[in-house]
């Protein structure tokens, strides 16, 4: 018996935090509403074999 596990994880194009120092007397920046695009990256694994991977 082999156990496959299932690694999935989702990255979205806004979820990058904003940290920066402003001068008092600049204008408000506006920024994207929302989380964005998202891109998800699954992949299999076990604990024989590693990454499961196609030979081509």
């Amino acid at each position: 018996v082999i156990i496959w596990y299932h690694d999935e994880s989702i990255f979205y194009a806004h979820d990058r935090r904003h940290k920066t120092w402003y001068h008092k007397d600049s204008p408000a920046k506006p920024y994207p509403k929302g989380e964005g695009y998202s891109f998800m990256v699954a992949d299999y694994f076990s604990s024989d074999f590693g990454w499961l991977r196609d030979p081509n």
